[in-house]
């Protein structure tokens, strides 16, 4: 097992990088948006026609696990070091995607008390892990990873697991469910969408216009991206997480309508309008939609979409 130390803890110029660079990242981007990012562009690269992403979000341990059949992340410990990266400079395709592997993940696992990296590339398997990398300040920080890959018949990918420091105060899977509960409540029909279709609604949405999920590319069939599908996951258990009381009311009522486990899956599409009327309420009388084709004229084109 190989160790390397983060950076150096008396840098204090490193030390402030790494503050602003937490300070200017939203909650989101540091429980999952990164990964993803990491995640969706190594299946890119890997010109695959069965991509599959799954995340994982536990509300009560406060914790991630992003899964990946991509290219697999290359058994290089250099590029999970502080200002590590995979990406040519010179090279725009490099740059082509939303994210380049190790890049963003060092806000990430600054952030969490214990970092998993796994990743298999053409059967042979190498794991990286980080412990207490939120404590970057007052300690030295080591990455402890496997000296040479072994040889498994998995296929080729990535798994990342993490988890945030036990505070006394909700954690970031928390905040992230109630930031998506206010963004949307309000915004969607009660008298259309029971309370447990706009959770599933909102969640759909969120990944599909807010995220780098929801490629607009995709959805209008104008580059060469793959397709690939997305699981997104939330575990729960309402009986035992201590932070039930702050969360929202409306928010507790819809996850009581699961067994701890909520789930969503869709394509890396942008969000089509139409995939909302699915979860419209039974009996409910679904709307006729209205597409526009923009003619080379400038003039619409309208007609009706039954669905």
């Amino acid at each position: 097992m190989g160790q390397k130390s983060i950076m150096d803890i008396h840098s204090k110029f490193l030390k402030r990088k790494i503050e602003k660079s937490k300070q200017t990242y939203h909650n989101e981007w540091i429980l999952f948006q990164e990964s993803l990012s990491n995640s969706l562009d190594t299946i890119y690269k890997s010109k695959r026609k069965d991509g599959e992403i799954e995340i994982i979000l536990n509300l009560n341990e406060d914790s991630v696990i992003i899964t990946d059949n991509g290219k697999g992340f290359p058994h290089n410990p250099e590029l999970l070091l502080y200002g590590g990266s995979d990406k040519d400079p010179t090279d725009e395709e490099s740059w082509k995607y939303g994210g380049s592997q190790g890049v963003g993940l060092k806000v990430v696992y600054f952030n969490t008390e214990d970092f998993h990296l796994t990743s298999v590339i053409d059967n042979q398997q190498w794991t990286a892990h980080i412990k207490d990398g939120y404590k970057y300040l007052t300690s030295e920080i080591n990455l402890h990873f496997d000296d040479a890959p072994k040889k498994v018949k998995n296929e080729n990918g990535t798994q990342i697991r993490y988890k945030f420091p036990v505070a006394d105060k909700p954690g970031r899977v928390h905040a992230f469910l109630n930031d998506l509960f206010y963004d949307y409540y309000e915004t969607i029909d009660s008298a259309i969408f029971s309370p447990k279709n706009w959770l599933e609604l909102a969640l759909l949405n969120y990944f599909k216009s807010k995220t780098y999920a929801g490629d607009i590319r995709t959805l209008l069939e104008i580059n060469d991206i793959e397709i690939c599908n997305i699981t997104v996951k939330i575990i729960f258990d309402l009986n035992t997480y201590k932070f039930i009381k702050e969360l929202p009311e409306e928010l507790i009522d819809a996850l009581k309508f699961y067994d701890k486990i909520i789930g969503i899956s869709f394509q890396n599409k942008y969000w089509d309008i139409k995939e909302a009327v699915g979860y419209t309420k039974t009996g409910v009388g679904r709307p006729t939609l209205i597409d526009e084709d923009i003619q080379p004229s400038g003039r619409g084109n309208k007609h009706n979409t039954s669905l």
